[in-house]
């Protein structure tokens, strides 16, 4: 103990010379053998249990050879597969908890994936010797750290060191004063539990400090895998009560702030927010399991009572659900429509959409669905867009797109002006295709959707100007343009354009005026889209 004590205490001075440790390691056993000679002798003290030996030499080492290979018992190996599997969980559970512990001792951060490999691949070596399952030794790193000689010479050393002892034998092991080695014992322990003393004291709340100290009293009580588990199944009921308490409701928002990318006419817009209390959009977050689905279902009833109609539950901020949440849910679902609303599932995980409830890829369709509704059955009909006059579009080309596809492409040069006479069309941020190169630009319409998962822009529907931003810029397109609906068209290109600008410039003008006008309402759609795409 007390030479245990001094190598703490030395090895914790900040002007003690790095040597100093292992200088006091090495000084300890001579003065001790200058003693022993003086006044005894090797023998009484080994027979004294002074010393860690005698040890006998064991057999020469050998590789495993493909003889005792055929000749082993496996189907009594076979039977031992459950034990064997447990050792390999306990190694690997040990690992990685010393892991953790050495990015405290040492101050610096571990890769795991890369320790679990070496690990991995040093026992499988290792085994051809018939070497039991190894892993890091948090005792060892603390002691070298501890000695000044964390240098990556020192593994190296100590393996070297193994071996000649491999092959010379192991007798003069035998000859190391067992409070030597007690000492090295004693120094690492006080060492860690004083780093763990220091750690916990930056611990918010008396709840982990008791964990800590149950565990540690278990261990010393009944024995470390005790504890270990002990401390694994406490973590998950404290994990269970905190995360509990986590609201699973991350926002609450009616369809007054909650609006679809789809373009509407500025009577549309006002009929949506004279009806925006008719909507619920409920966000749902986290992993929602018993615990905090619990009472989620009297909340989400008490606040859709009347006026609201429709209710849509978003899930793309859900990470998980467990059975108990998956019933429960389900359970919700049956009271709303029991009441008379209409429930949307945005972002559904299949488990939660098994059971054929209305579901949308993502919230910006199930909202589209919803004003759609919401507009086909107002009191107040909102009539419909008029197109610009024909003969504003005399100079036009006409054209049709069939269903699914591309008006527009990213990339492409802008340079032709495009009016939507009828249809309806999507507009997508651009996506690589899968081998992740640029897509080429294309002229004219294809028939193939652009592949990859896309956010969606904007929904059009015509009478509508598209692309005109790009062409009046002379900038290439910025986005996807993929046709809903089979679409027809006029267009010009700028060479028609600048002919009719010097022509006909009242034309042009008129033309400007509606595309400004256009814009303007376009703003507080884009504006709503921005909001949600940042929530």
């Amino acid at each position: 103990m007390a030479l245990g004590l001094a190598a703490y205490l030395v090895s914790n001075r900040p002007e003690a010379p790095d040597g100093a440790v292992p200088g006091l390691i090495v000084i300890a056993p001579a003065a001790f053998y200058l003693v022993t000679l003086a006044a005894s002798s090797v023998q009484a003290v080994e027979e004294a249990s002074w010393l860690v030996g005698p040890f006998n030499d064991p057999a020469s080492l050998s590789l495993i050879t493909p003889t005792e290979l055929a000749e082993a018992p496996w189907s009594e190996i076979i039977g031992q597969l459950p034990g064997l599997a447990a050792v390999a969980a306990v190694a690997t559970l040990a690992l990685m908890l010393n892991v953790s512990g050495l990015e405290t001792v040492t101050k610096h951060r571990a890769d795991l994936n890369q320790e679990l490999k070496v690990t991995g691949a040093a026992n499988i070596i290792q085994s051809v010797l018939g070497a039991a399952p190894s892993y890091h030794a948090i005792g060892f790193t603390a002691l070298a750290h501890r000695m000044g000689v964390a240098t990556k010479r020192t593994p190296a050393l100590v393996g070297s060191i193994i071996v000649v002892f491999a092959l010379v034998g192991t007798r003069v092991i035998g000859y190391t004063p067992r409070f030597v080695v007690g000492s090295l014992l004693v120094a690492v322990g006080v060492s860690l539990i004083m780093d763990w003393v220091q750690e916990m004291r930056r611990v918010s709340g008396v709840v982990d400090t008791v964990i800590s100290l149950v565990i540690i009293g278990c261990m010393v009580a009944v024995g470390v895998l005790e504890g270990i588990l002990l401390g694994i199944i406490i973590a998950c009921g404290v994990f269970i009560v905190r995360y509990s308490r986590v609201d699973p409701i991350r926002r609450w928002r009616s369809g007054t702030t909650a609006r679809s990318q789809v373009d509407r006419t500025s009577a549309e817009l006002e009929t949506l927010l004279d009806n925006g209390e008719r909507t619920k959009v409920i966000e749902l977050q986290g992993f929602l399991f018993f615990g905090s689905v619990t009472g989620l279902s009297d909340r989400v009833i008490d606040g859709c009572q009347s006026p609201v109609e429709h209710v849509i539950l978003d899930f793309r901020h859900v990470t998980g659900i467990d059975g108990s949440a998956l019933t429960l849910l389900h359970r919700l679902i049956d009271d709303l429509t029991g009441q008379g609303l209409s429930v949307t599932l945005t972002a559904a995980p299949d488990p939660v959409t098994a059971s054929g409830l209305n579901s949308r890829l993502n919230l910006d369709e199930a909202l589209a669905d919803v004003e759609q509704r919401l507009l086909e059955g107002s009191e107040n009909m909102v009539a419909k867009k008029e197109p610009i006059r024909p003969e504003l579009l005399a100079a036009f080309e006409r054209r049709t797109v069939p269903a699914g596809g591309n008006l527009l492409t990213a990339g492409d040069e802008a340079d032709e002006l495009i009016y939507v006479l009828g249809g309806s069309l999507s507009v997508y941020s651009p996506l690589d295709d899968a081998t992740g190169s640029a897509k080429e630009p294309t002229r004219k319409p294809t028939k193939e959707p652009i592949p990859g998962q896309r956010f969606r822009l904007r929904k059009v529907g015509g009478p509508n100007w598209i692309g005109e931003i790009g062409f009046l810029r002379g900038t290439p397109r910025i986005a996807d343009v993929v046709a809903d609906t089979d679409i027809e068209m006029a267009v010009i290109d700028r060479a028609a354009f600048e002919e009719l600008r010097a022509n006909q410039p009242e034309v042009i003008i008129e033309l400007l005026d509606n595309i400004a006008s256009e814009q303007a309402n376009l703003i507080d759609t884009l504006s709503s889209a921005l909001s949600q795409a940042s929530g």
